[in-house]
């Protein structure tokens, strides 16, 4: 199982690295969710998270919502 990236020394937080982003949800009352594919992880382990979770991940969801607005139905 991969490890989480240390913040900082001392930070009792855990980060993991976003791999990718593979859905989008919008949930009354909460607003925008990313389905988010973890690095290491494989699809089973993928979670919805709010945007709010993802500030480190700021270029895949402009790059996830690039390709959304371009794909054909």
């Amino acid at each position: 199982m991969p490890q989480p990236i240390a913040l900082e020394e001392g930070d009792a937080a855990e980060e993991f690295e976003v791999e990718r982003l593979v859905g989008r949800r919008q949930v009354r009352g909460q607003g925008v969710q990313y389905l988010v594919r973890w690095k290491g992880f494989g699809a089973h382990d993928d979670t919805w998270e709010p945007l709010s979770h993802l500030a480190n991940s700021k270029r895949l969801v402009r790059e996830y919502e690039q390709r959304s607005k371009t794909s054909v139905v």
